[in-house]
């Protein structure tokens, strides 16, 4: 019977320790900021010191009202940007451009359905 009460009092012991363990854990993350979503856009993307950037104008998408940016992705020397809302306005397409040179290198778009004549 004694040596019930002490594995009882070792485990409970045991249990207020993990929960400290935890608490603090937590605490301690969430007051230096890990896996903020800051600490991800704030990283800085550079190229290769192999490379030059070529200086380029400024490109201007026109794109149908209500058409928004959706997401975009930066992965080698390429972007990746793709357009949500209306598909009846052509806003649903992708485009793909050359990060160094800002040459539109192709897309892609999703078109409305078009009835089929029988």
């Amino acid at each position: 019977m004694k040596a019930i009460k002490s594995a009882v009092v070792i485990m409970s012991i045991l249990l207020v320790l993990g929960f400290g363990v935890v608490i603090y854990t937590i605490a301690t993350r969430v007051s230096s900021g890990v896996g903020n979503k800051e600490d991800v856009s704030s990283e800085s993307v550079s190229l290769p010191e192999s490379q030059e950037v070529q200086a380029f104008p400024q490109a201007f998408l026109e794109l149908p009202a209500g058409c928004e940016l959706v997401a975009s992705q930066l992965q080698g020397n390429r972007v990746l940007l793709q357009f949500g809302g209306n598909r009846e306005r052509g806003c649903q397409q992708v485009l793909l451009f050359s990060a160094i040179s800002g040459e539109r290198l192709g897309g892609w778009s999703l078109a409305a359905p078009t009835a089929v004549a029988e």
